[in-house]
């Protein structure tokens, strides 16, 4: 998209692209907000019982059952202040996803670099995780974290300007060109 908003066909693919991604991580932001409260309200007490139950027939069944023992294992050594720290970190993170999310939608371009910035913290400790104990699920979520960083600076850089000077009056624009275009 050029400066005064009109779409090129490249730039309209990675928008494309853009907004469907932060709506997979605003939705995937709304389970990490539940899964965070979700966590604060057990125990890791009642976590392990929880991996108990779940495993407990799998591995009547086949006792060398790697899922299951990992489960167990992972659980069993969760401390109160581990599950205290993802809690925190799961609804911190999701908040961010949904923020970013809702300034989207409403094309507030003035909270994108906040987003830009506290999405960069995370994948620094990410990134730190993974040195320190890798896993692949953590680094597809720190890629696709990066994907949407840079996505997100794009939209920032290109978004629409009113006399050369961006602000919230932008969105407004925006949003009244997207109600034009619905209408048509």
């Amino acid at each position: 998209m050029t400066r005064t908003g009109t779409p090129t066909t490249e730039s309209g693919l990675l928008h494309l692209v853009f907004r469907w991604g932060v709506v997979a991580k605003g939705v995937y932001g709304i389970g990490e907000v539940l899964a965070g409260i979700l966590l604060t309200l057990v125990s890791p007490q009642a976590l392990q019982g929880w991996a108990t139950f779940l495993t407990q027939q799998r591995l009547s069944q086949d006792p060398d059952d790697a899922l299951s023992l990992w489960l167990v294992d992972f659980v069993g050594g969760l401390t109160a202040s581990a599950v205290t720290f993802a809690a925190v970190y799961l609804i911190v993170h999701g908040v961010v996803k949904i923020g970013l999310l809702l300034a989207v939608a409403t094309h507030r371009y003035r909270i994108y670099p906040w987003a830009i910035g506290v999405l960069i913290a995370f994948i620094a400790y990410q990134s730190y995780e993974l040195v320190v104990n890798f896993g692949w699920g953590l680094l597809a979520l720190t890629i696709f974290d990066a994907i949407i960083v840079l996505l997100t600076w794009r939209e920032y850089r290109n978004r629409p300007t009113l006399g050369g000077e961006a602000s919230d009056e932008e969105g407004d624009l925006a949003r009244r060109r997207e109600l034009e275009d619905a209408t048509r």
